[in-house]
């Protein structure tokens, strides 16, 4: 194994350990702030891995960072909205979780990374400044992940009634949080990845 490769297996191991407290330690990588939803932050390491290790790295800590959430809306804090999330959660009316729920669990969060990686690379290979690259990658894999579910909701669940209403009111909080995720994402990314980078040179 080369020196680099011991590098970054090394900060991997890292951002897995801290994937895994952020989604298992309450509060801390999903913050209750609005009834029934929660701010996502677990987000945000998934970005800064990417953007520090490249996006194979970024699409790793993104499937982490979803079978975290299968597990939470199965077992560990299931909610009304469970079912999108989780074949396992307790149905809504008619409504119950399926196949699709995986996609909409997994899939926008392994594309977070995926996304946010490859921006910041294509920025800096662009001789972008590192804080802006960061900054656009933390925009461009948050913005992916909001969007990507809210299209899952919308297209794989068309309930009526009360599943119709929760429906409502999860793409309604989702789109609302979206605006409090963005900005923090984006000022820690910046930090972190600029910090990491001139210890990378050092």
């Amino acid at each position: 194994m080369t020196r680099e490769n011991l590098r970054k297996f090394i900060l991997f191991s890292l951002f897995v350990a801290i994937v895994l407290i952020f989604g298992f330690t309450p509060q801390l990588g999903f913050i209750q702030a609005t009834p029934g939803l929660l701010i996502t932050t677990m987000h945000i390491p998934v970005i800064i891995g990417a953007c520090v290790l490249g996006w194979k790295y970024g699409a790793a800590l993104g499937g982490l960072f979803g079978l975290i959430g299968v597990i939470r809306h199965s077992f560990i804090a299931p909610g009304p909205y469970s079912f999108y999330f989780s074949p396992l959660a307790l149905p809504i009316m008619k409504e119950s979780g399926n196949v699709w729920s995986l996609v909409i669990a997994i899939v926008p969060r392994v594309l977070i990374g995926v996304v946010a990686g490859l921006v910041f690379y294509l920025l800096v290979k662009k001789k972008a400044p590192v804080p802006v690259a960061a900054g656009i990658a933390a925009a461009c894999g948050t913005l992916t992940n909001t969007v990507l579910v809210l299209t899952g909701i919308s297209v794989f669940f068309k309930g009526d009634g009360i599943v119709s209403l929760v429906d409502t009111l999860v793409k309604t909080a989702v789109a609302t949080n979206f605006v409090i995720e963005l900005p923090v994402a984006i000022v820690l990314s910046v930090a972190i990845v600029t910090a990491l980078s001139k210890v990378r040179k050092a």
